[in-house]
């Protein structure tokens, strides 16, 4: 796979002590041209339709910058569910930002443009890159789909510290394996059971090997 990546793209990939951005590799990896986005999350006025901002898109590959559900930085500190705003009730969804078209409204709470969701297809694999260490994962992720609700469960993080990976795998049954390259090799580790682990931070760090890494990747994949 790193030579196939290497050929289509030196610069990006490169062989030996030169770091690879571990955005270019997932976005490469998933960003296939057959795998259009899947949809997004948008700001829209329920009053005129005025559609604003595109807030999220949803695919195979994503990109987490800012905190909250209108991507703002209002929170320090955010679950990537905070971000996606699949759970949000209808009143959390109005944004503090007010409809430019609308001026007609006898309602001022009806000029305030709400957070809106369009998807086309729910992916089947989610690689969210998660840029800065105010991200917080969720073990799971729901987004309700004609009445039903569609779960994905988290089945890998990968930490960096910029020189170099490590990785957890969550199976089905809930176990915790921990893989790095140059210690672990070709082998995983187990760390335990999800549900036996009450301290979250191993979501957020590896402390595993000589230094501690942050959460920089989290894959999930739909039931």
């Amino acid at each position: 796979m790193r030579e196939e990546l290497r050929r289509i793209e030196p610069t990006d990939f490169p062989i030996g002590t030169t770091p690879t951005c571990i955005n270019a590799l997932t976005s490469r990896m998933m960003g296939n041209l057959r795998h259009r986005p899947c949809g997004s999350s948008f700001l829209c006025c329920p009053s005129c339709r005025f559609s604003g901002r595109t807030i999220q898109i949803f695919g195979e590959f994503m990109q987490l910058t800012s905190t909250g559900p209108f991507h703002d930085d209002e929170y320090a500190e955010s679950f990537i569910s905070d971000c996606f705003g699949w759970h949000l009730s209808d009143h959390q969804k109005i944004s503090q930002v007010l409809c430019p078209d609308c001026v007609t409204a006898t309602d001022p709470r009806r000029c305030m443009l709400t957070l809106s969701m369009s998807m086309m297809r729910l992916p089947y694999i989610m690689c969210i890159t998660l840029n800065t260490s105010k991200f917080n994962i969720n073990h799971t992720l729901t987004y309700l789909s004609d009445d039903m609700d569609v779960i994905y469960n988290l089945r890998g993080i990968v930490y960096g510290d910029g020189n170099h990976f490590v990785s957890h795998l969550i199976t089905d049954d809930g176990k915790i394996w921990y893989h790095d390259g140059i210690t672990t090799r070709s082998h995983c580790l187990p760390e335990g059971q999800l549900e036996d682990i009450p301290d979250s931070e191993w979501l957020r760090t590896s402390s595993q090997g000589y230094s501690q890494r942050r959460a920089i990747l989290a894959v999930y994949i739909r039931n």
